[in-house]
């Protein structure tokens, strides 16, 4: 688990430090504030998969030019390092794409990019596993192929069950299945057939591809760019408390960004009580120097803003 955070020199930071990271981490802020940055910036640390480009932005610009995406990695288009320090509990994860003909001192050089900088990571045995949740929708028929995967665990289907319960009371049941050519993931809902899932709407979608990363990933990070996309705000109490518990039992720790309101009120009241790093709320902010800082907000400050109805985003 990840307990701090220090970006340089990437994207729109120069020096971003985030101290106090929770098992839950909400990240808010104004548009264009560089809340997706932060995951991006996490999912260059090192992980078992091995180095990728983040997949958050527009497919057709990530998959158009290398290029174009490492130049526009650092700030203001510098040539000097980009570093993610990530610590956590078993020591610093570092990701450094190092300056123009510079060479790094980190353990392990991966590729070179553009005009010769060389990516790197420290340390060399690399034990996390990351698993991402863009605002891409995944198609049907993919979905159906890693609900197939990830319900291999027996009990998983039964958790999809419950936990979709909070779009859908009337949900007994959830299965890929064969129709019109193609496997689809589909429903029972009391209805004397089963419905395809595409047809539930957007939200059922959303919780498939984020319960999914939780429990069928064997992940031990998951970055979820706008987690409450598609859910009805009166849902979010409920799918907090599905996400709480698979979390838990799945030793997982989420990074998620979010402009609702409700989206964050509806998690403070669902882990209130429970051990203090478990939610926090990181506010990106410009200051007076023109540059984006971080303000950490813990369950205590987070239920007294709440209370007084204070601006938390």
């Amino acid at each position: 688990m990840l307990t701090a955070l220090q970006i340089e020199n990437f994207k729109g930071f120069s020096k971003l430090n985030i101290e106090s990271l929770a098992r839950v981490n909400l990240i808010v802020g104004a548009g264009n504030s560089g809340k997706t940055s932060i995951l991006e910036a996490i999912a260059l640390l090192p992980q078992k998969g091995g180095f990728k480009l983040p997949q958050f932005r527009d497919p057709e610009f990530e998959g158009g030019s290398d290029r174009e995406m490492w130049r526009w990695m650092t700030h203001n288009l510098s040539e000097d390092a980009v570093r993610v320090n990530g610590q956590g509990h078993d020591g610093p994860q570092i990701f450094e794409l190092a300056a123009k003909d510079q060479v790094s001192n980190l353990a392990v050089k991966l590729r070179k990019v553009r005009d010769g900088r060389t990516i790197s990571w420290h340390p060399s045995l690399w034990t996390h596993e990351m698993k991402t949740v863009t605002t891409k929708r995944v198609g049907s028929t993919a979905l159906a192929k890693d609900y197939d995967r990830w319900t291999r665990r027996a009990e998983n289907e039964d958790r999809f069950v419950e936990f979709l319960r909070a779009l859908e009371p009337r949900l007994k049941s959830l299965r890929p299945m064969e129709h019109t050519d193609q496997r689809l993931l589909y429903a029972d809902v009391g209805l004397p057939e089963r419905i395809a899932l595409p047809l539930l709407g957007e939200g059922f979608n959303r919780l498939v591809q984020i319960f999914g990363a939780i429990i069928g990933e064997s992940a031990d990070i998951i970055l979820v760019d706008e987690i409450e996309n598609g859910l009805h705000w009166t849902a979010l109490p409920q799918v907090w408390g599905g996400i709480r518990a698979a979390i838990m039992k799945e030793e997982v720790q989420i990074f998620a960004t979010t402009h609702s309101l409700e989206c964050i009120a509806a998690a403070v009241e669902v882990f209130k009580g429970e051990p203090k790093n478990d939610l926090a709320v990181h506010r990106l902010e410009r200051g007076q120097d023109g540059e984006i800082h971080c303000v950490t907000m813990g369950e205590d400050e987070l239920e007294r803003m709440l209370e007084r109805n204070w601006e938390i985003r």
